[in-house]
This record gives C-alpha cells, structure tokens and sequence, in this order.
C-alpha cells in the first residue's frame, strides 16, 4: 500500500469523523489518548532513532476505535490490527 510521508488523507477524514462519534461519550477519553499518541509519537520516534524522517499517522490509527464506537464486535476487525 501506498507510503504517506507527509500526511495519510484518509487518517485526517476519519479522524475528523472519529471525533465527532466520540465527543460526549465514553470514548472521548480513548479518542483524546489517540490523539496525543498521534502528536507525540513522531518525536519520540525521532529521538530515539536519530532521525528526522518525517512521520504520519495511517488510517489504522483511528479504525478500531471507530469500528467500536460503532458497536461492530472486536472479533470482526482485532485480527486486521
């Protein structure tokens, strides 16, 4: 599959949907946790590695916790991620 350098479109278009499923529930607090996972990562990562390559979060970053906000049953899509 393809290899997003600068950003994956299809991660921001479900992430801006994954908000907006979770704000006001009990998914709020996962979806927050991604978030910062997604903003904090790529500094770690180069700072551990050494290297400045630019890094982005996929469309899988906010897929399973779409899938259940959704109620699909982890079963279907666990063995995806």
């Amino acid at each position: 599959h393809a290899i997003y350098t600068l950003s994956d479109p299809r991660a921001k278009i479900l992430k801006s949907n994954a908000i907006k499923l979770a704000e006001g529930t009990e998914f709020e607090a996962e979806f927050k946790l991604l978030d910062a996972v997604e903003r904090l990562a790529p500094e770690v990562i180069a700072e551990i590695k050494g290297d400045n390559k630019v890094i982005c979060a996929n469309v899988d970053l906010y897929s399973g916790l779409v899938y259940k906000m959704l109620g699909i049953p982890p079963e279907l899509y666990t063995p995806l991620f």
